[in-house]
């Protein structure tokens, strides 16, 4: 291949690669704010359980690596209901002790739908990715400029 062509396709690889994380960031931040508008009820949940899951990694020269998400999992009452619900969001080490209270704020039509109170991480995830993408985006128009 030419290398004018090969450079074109790094161009477009790169373009889309920039819009993955910036769609995947917007993603993010619109879910953190829509929920923030939508969960307007404060409750206090309590921890009720944690829950380990372990992932595996298995390298090509056998090495093999072990890591652990700890997922919360609260109760919490509200409009005369009980409602547990783990969340979906893991971390790497446990940021909640079993029997802790929290708070949550929930959505009034909706119980279920939940965000932790003051936890960030969703937008600050979607910051960084819509970052990289903007940076990604700069690189590729810097290097648009070489290929034509």
């Amino acid at each position: 291949m030419e290398n004018k062509t090969l450079s074109l396709l790094f161009l477009i690889g790169g373009i889309l690669f920039s819009l993955i994380f910036l769609i995947i960031g917007i993603v993010l931040i619109r879910d953190a704010i829509k929920k923030a508008k939508n969960c307007t009820l404060r409750v206090t949940a309590k921890v009720k359980d944690l829950k380990k899951v372990e992932s595996i990694d298995n390298y090509a020269d056998s090495y093999t690596s072990v890591y652990y998400s700890y997922y919360p999992t609260f109760e919490y009452t509200v409009g005369g209901q009980t409602i547990t619900q783990t969340s979906q969001n893991g971390m790497a080490k446990p940021k909640y002790t079993i029997g802790q209270e929290v708070e949550l704020c929930c959505n009034p039509e909706n119980y279920k739908e939940y965000y932790i109170l003051g936890d960030t991480m969703q937008k600050t995830i979607g910051i960084i990715l819509c970052l990289v993408g903007v940076i990604c985006l700069g690189i590729c128009s810097i290097f648009f400029q070489f290929v034509i």
